[in-house]
């Protein structure tokens, strides 16, 4: 579990570099939405799919963004 853990935190770290980078980078953004999804931190998650349709509106992975609504529910439950 602590591999995992630390293998999510250096992916965080490469997109946060990546999208200081190029903050047009969208494929960063969505894939450091999924890595907050994976951690539970969903208003971290929804802002980066926020960004993404943002950059992208008709990016594919816009449209795979949890709505806000969802994300709440879930942080209730857990």
């Amino acid at each position: 579990a602590f591999v995992m853990q630390d293998a999510v935190a250096d992916a965080l770290h490469d997109f946060d570099q990546a999208v200081a980078v190029d903050p047009k980078f969208g494929d960063a953004y969505l894939s450091r939405a999924a890595l907050y999804l994976t951690r539970g931190d969903f208003d971290h998650a929804l802002a980066d799919y926020d960004s993404l349709i943002l950059l992208d509106p008709k990016s594919p992975g816009a449209f795979a963004a949890p709505s806000t609504d969802a994300c709440k529910v879930t942080r209730e439950v857990i």
